[in-house]
C-alpha cells in the first residue's frame, strides 16, 4: 500500500513540476491540460477512496485535508492560472479533501 501512495505522489510532483518550471509548446494544447488535470483530480479521488477511514482508521482527517490541497495546487499548476487560483484550489480541494470519504461513497468506483 505504501508503494501505491509513494507513486501516486511522486507522478502528482513530476506533473506540478512540469507544467509549473517547464512549460513549452508540449503543454500549451487544451487537450494535454484536460487530460493532465483530469488525471490528477481522479487519482487524487481514488487515493481518498483507499484511505476510507472504514478500511485504514489511522488516517486522520488532517491527512486527508493534506491531500486535496495539494490535489487542488497540482490542478492549478496544470492550469497555470494566477496565484489566487493557487489560493481557491488549495482551499476547495482542502474541503473536499476532509469530506472525501463521504462523497465518494455516493461514486460508483
Amino acid at each position: 500500500m505504501r508503494w501505491l501512495e509513494l507513486s501516486c505522489a511522486i507522478v502528482c510532483g513530476a506533473l506540478f513540476t512540469a507544467f509549473r518550471f517547464f512549460p513549452g509548446g508540449w503543454c500549451e494544447p487544451l487537450s494535454v491540460r484536460l487530460c493532465a488535470a483530469i488525471f490528477v483530480a481522479v487519482t487524487g479521488a481514488f487515493y481518498l477512496w483507499l484511505v476510507d477511514e472504514e478500511r485504514r482508521p489511522k488516517v486522520g482527517s488532517i491527512h486527508r485535508i493534506m491531500v486535496g490541497s495539494s490535489v487542488g495546487l497540482v490542478a492549478a499548476a496544470i492550469v497555470g492560472g494566477p496565484f489566487e487560483l493557487f489560493g481557491l484550489l488549495a482551499v476547495s480541494g482542502a474541503l473536499l479533501g476532509y469530506i472525501g470519504f463521504r462523497w465518494l461513497k455516493h461514486v460508483p468506483l
